[in-house]
């Protein structure tokens, strides 16, 4: 009984201690359960198989153990955030109005009540910057109420209003995937010249993509030249952190 209840609460509450403590519950179990075995078919059978049945017990013990200090050490070192906590995440900032995007999203999770939340909302430039305090303090006021979490969002305005530039970001934003399909853009702006025009961004690589920083950025700069007519791309390379 203490066993499934100590794990239903360790999954309710996402406890690795929790866990442990299930684990040492079954453990207890599987070790009563192996004495009365070994007693019962020596009782009948004549046979003793208290060294076999030691054994199992020992490995089933030594692996809790190893499992235990694996999702300790894990959380202490840092993990990537599941799929469905990140799409949260998402809906709640992206929910509010005056946040266009979102980018630069890392989580620090050392257990309940101990998660950290930072991440970029892409706000218009154009737009009252009082109006968009209030709505960055509502989206963290959101963030801890709903995970029980200290968040910190950094406001990064961008030109939201301007059609041309718009259009020249969903067209580049297009065209890095040609490197990698999971290669995202941000922070896009464009500064046009009489000979030529720059197109300025940051580009999210995932991290185990088969290049160095440095050679993504020629890559990058290298189709945007070839895409777009008289146009040269200053980037900066980052790399996912979910």
């Amino acid at each position: 009984y203490m066993a499934c209840y100590n794990t239903v609460i360790g999954k309710k509450i996402d406890s690795s201690a929790m866990r442990a403590v299930a684990s040492d519950s079954l453990g207890d179990v599987i070790s009563t359960f192996a004495v009365l075995l070994s007693t019962l078919i020596y009782r009948f059978t004549g046979f003793d198989p208290d060294n076999y049945c030691g054994i199992l017990v020992s490995a089933f013990i030594l692996w809790s153990g190893f499992s235990s200090a694996k999702d300790t050490v894990t959380t202490l070192l840092g993990k990537r955030p599941d799929k469905e906590l990140v799409n949260k995440i998402y809906s709640i900032v992206m929910g509010f109005d005056g946040i266009v995007g979102v980018h630069d999203l890392v989580v620090h999770d050392y257990g309940p009540g101990r998660m950290m939340i930072s991440l970029h909302a892409e706000v218009s430039g154009d737009a009252d910057i009082y109006v968009l305090h209030d709505t960055i303090d509502s989206a963290m006021r959101a963030l801890d109420k709903e995970f029980n979490c200290v968040s910190v969002i950094h406001m990064d305005p961008i030109c939201v209003n301007d059609a041309l530039t718009m259009e020249k970001r969903k067209e580049v934003a297009e065209v890095v995937k040609k490197l990698d399909p999971r290669i995202t853009i941000h922070d896009f702006r464009m500064v046009i010249g009489p000979t030529h025009t720059n197109f300025l961004f940051d580009a999210v690589a995932p991290h185990d993509i088969k290049m160095t920083d440095e050679e993504i950025n020629k890559a990058l700069c290298k189709l945007v030249h070839e895409n777009f007519e008289n146009t040269y791309a200053v980037i900066h390379v980052d790399k996912s952190f979910i």
